[in-house]
């Protein structure tokens, strides 16, 4: 439930949900968004959940190891979502929450908590008070180091099981790992080819915060799920 970025254009980035326990006693389960996803990924964006008020609408949601990350896109013709940018951008606003439906559940008997394997997400909403203690306003650049965290993540795993992988498999890694340096060698800090030095590709392949833009992050996701595509087909 966090809102990682938003730029002048009301394009916001975040999660609407994470796989940590909420305030309410309840763990979303990773894969729960996964039929309500299949069948749509843009969800009506309201304001504090006011069903009265729109203010936008989902451009892309998936599943991560953190939880379930959105872009979603502010109809700045609507005062309400020129309100919602100004203060998601200055900070006063920080967190996401989703209006949804439970479709299966347990109570977890040791715990006491309530473990949602299946969701119908309705919505989301910028919201000031959000139900995860974990919400937080976090730079466009953790949003950059995460989604390259996860990319390099899936990268080792085919290093580790290589020899249980397909060729195919390989193959792709090594086409990402070809992407990923053509995506990023037209901005500083990408890589210092002059040090001679070397660095792991999560350390030296992070350009600095003000060169980050929605295109970048949408290709470090695009070269992640073919990966993972690679390796679960």
């Amino acid at each position: 439930m966090k809102i990682k970025s938003v730029e002048d254009s009301g394009l916001f980035t975040g999660y609407a949900s994470t796989w940590d326990l909420d305030l309410g006693n309840d763990i979303i389960r990773k894969g729960a968004f996964s039929r309500t996803l299949s069948h749509n990924q843009n969800h009506v964006i309201l304001w504090q959940h006011d069903p009265t008020k729109p203010i936008g609408a989902g451009v892309e949601a998936y599943e991560d190891s953190k939880g379930l990350f959105v872009k979603g896109q502010l109809c700045l013709e609507v005062q309400q979502a020129r309100e919602a940018r100004a203060l998601m951008s200055q900070g006063a606003l920080k967190g996401l929450s989703i209006g949804y439906e439970s479709k299966q559940d347990e109570i977890d008997d040791k715990t006491g908590h309530r473990v949602i394997s299946e969701i119908a997400l309705y919505e989301y909403s910028p919201v000031s008070f959000p139900m995860n203690p974990k919400a937080a306003v976090t730079s466009c650049k953790q949003v950059f180091t995460d989604a390259l965290d996860d990319l390099v993540m899936s990268l080792r795993d085919i290093k580790s099981n290589s020899e249980k992988l397909p060729p195919h498999c390989i193959e792709v890694a090594k086409q990402a790992v070809t992407e990923l340096k053509v995506i990023l060698s037209d901005h500083d800090g990408a890589s210092d080819s002059s040090s001679g030095t070397s660095q792991a590709p999560s350390e030296s392949l992070r350009p600095d915060q003000h060169e980050i833009d929605s295109d970048i992050l949408h290709s470090i996701h695009q070269l992640r799920r073919t990966l993972r595509d690679s390796i679960n087909g």
